[in-house]
């Protein structure tokens, strides 16, 4: 038969049966397995029954726990017990253990082996260009103590010049500014260089890893333009273009043709790519030229460009206009509206009022380049009777007129009868197309014959009146929110959308 002795690893051996007579002593059940009535785990406590040699210390996994009385019985109760993970266990009364295994007990997966330390990216190398700037991150996976500094240093070998390890910042986003490294900076050599990079954690779990950095000539020049605008004479605009490769810093210079007069090469920093070709051209016409990047190695690119230029935008007045009653004593708000607006320098109107007594008006306004619509007061004087006066804009030959009827005070009026409801406005639509400076504007009035006035909401300006609900009115800036007025009564509020 096979006989195993008390041991968490089985030994066990073949052993002939013999009659023993030696000395007296009769044949032993000693070598009889221990026999198991109940094992099981309930809530944290062992309970462990059966029969065994009569008067042996019973162990559990090589701890005594109990005696067997004197017909072998034995009975083993123990509170806080952690059963193995693989819920069986060995009873022994010192003769021949028996394996049993615990009701009660779900069997524990042992965990995964621990993954062994590495430095990412797997991969062997990287290439770089002289000239152009590199970064590289780095981690070490996984840091013993979790959220702890990881120190990297070169272990052996060398990056290529130029490039050097540098921390990453606490508040970078980088997913490893705790366990990670970089290595940065502009290649100055075509080179090829190895290196071993080596990263200790806290507790001095370490892993070097060796990576080769092949550095190659400077990447070809480049000019790439952004997208231009329109060019006009008398109007400022700049023209902007990106260069790349070679080795910064770069500079630029025009190789052929010419720029419009009043246009230059704006370089602002020679460290970077970006130049910009901005002034105000003085010149209308084509004008075609040949654009150079010269990086700092002495290697140039040329590419030729062709712009034109438009002749000077001239604005044109297109509406003056006013709050068509008062009260004699009140400074009303009037406007003029021009379309397109001025170019450069702007436009000076010329403003009249037929009765200067009654109702002043300054004798110019200007409205700067680029805009549209220019406020200007109204001075009103105290009248004893209803005095229409009219008030005249004039530029550049073109004249408009607007008329605004001034009132005197009621004196000890009869009560006037109760005002009719205002009618409602609706907004339909309010947009302001950017490119062509243009504002669009729709809306309705509840009530038949109301005269629909579109104005500026955060300054009351007029902008202009809508003519069968809609309007379409040039310009200069997005006026952000326009309020339409009704000779009716009603007003309306509504955001620009801008498009």
């Amino acid at each position: 038969p096979l006989f195993c002795f008390n041991s968490r690893v089985r030994r066990c051996l073949w052993l002939p049966v013999m009659v023993l007579a030696i000395a007296g002593i009769a044949p032993q059940s000693a070598l009889a397995a221990v026999s198991i009535s109940r094992a099981e785990v309930n809530n944290g406590s062992l309970r462990i029954e059966g029969r065994a040699i009569a008067n042996r210390a019973i162990t559990v996994d090589g701890v005594a726990m109990s005696t067997s009385d004197g017909s072998g019985a034995f009975r083993i109760s123990r509170s806080s017990y952690a059963p193995p993970g693989d819920c069986t266990v060995d009873v022994n009364d010192g003769s021949v253990l028996t394996v049993s295994r615990l009701t009660g007990c779900t069997v524990r997966t042992a965990p995964p082996p621990t993954a062994a330390p590495v430095i990412a990216p797997d991969v062997a190398g990287f290439t770089a260009n002289v000239g152009t700037p590199f970064l590289e991150t780095f981690a070490f996976f996984p840091a013993s103590l979790q959220n702890s500094p990881v120190v990297f240093r070169i272990e052996s070998g060398a990056l290529p010049a130029g490039l050097s390890l540098t921390p990453i910042p606490i508040t970078s986003s980088s997913l490893f500014p705790v366990n990670g490294i970089r290595v940065q900076g502009t290649p100055i050599t075509v080179q090829t260089s190895a290196f071993a990079l080596r990263a200790t954690d806290a507790n001095g779990v370490t892993v070097t890893r060796t990576y080769t950095i092949a550095v190659g000539a400077p990447r070809p020049l480049t000019i790439t333009p952004h997208e231009w605008g329109p060019l006009a004479e008398g109007s400022f605009q700049n023209l902007f273009l990106d260069g790349d490769g070679g080795v910064k810093p770069y500079s630029w210079s025009i190789s052929a043709g010419a720029l419009s007069p009043g246009m230059s090469v704006i370089q602002d920093a020679a460290t970077v790519g970006l130049v910009r070709i901005g002034g105000t051209p003085t010149l209308a016409g084509t004008h075609t030229f040949t654009l150079r990047l010269t990086d700092a190695l002495g290697t140039t690119l040329d590419r030729a460009f062709s712009v034109s230029v438009s002749p000077p935008i001239v604005g044109v007045l297109q509406e003056v206009a006013v709050e068509p009653s008062v009260v004699g004593g009140a400074t009303p708000i009037a406007a003029v509206r021009f379309s397109p607006a001025p170019g450069a320098g702007g436009a000076s109107v010329a403003l009249s009022s037929s009765s200067p007594g009654v109702a002043g008006v300054p004798a110019t306004v200007t409205v700067p380049a680029g805009e549209t619509i220019v406020a200007f007061p109204v001075t009103t004087s105290a009248v004893t009777a209803s005095t229409i006066v009219t008030i005249t804009a004039t530029h550049a030959g073109i004249t408009h007129t607007t008329t605004l009827t001034v009132t005197p005070p009621s004196t000890n009026p009869p009560p006037p009868p109760p005002p009719p409801d205002p009618d409602t406005v609706t907004i339909t639509r309010a947009e302001y197309d950017s490119a062509k400076r243009q504002l669009r504007v729709e809306a309705t009035s509840s009530r038949a014959g109301a005269t629909l006035r579109v104005h500026v909401t955060s300054s009351g300006a007029l902008i202009g009146t809508l003519s069968g609900g809609a309007g379409q009115f040039a310009v200069g800036s997005n006026p952000q929110s326009v309020t339409v007025r009704s000779s009716l009564g009603g007003t309306a509020t509504r955001t620009v959308t801008a498009k």
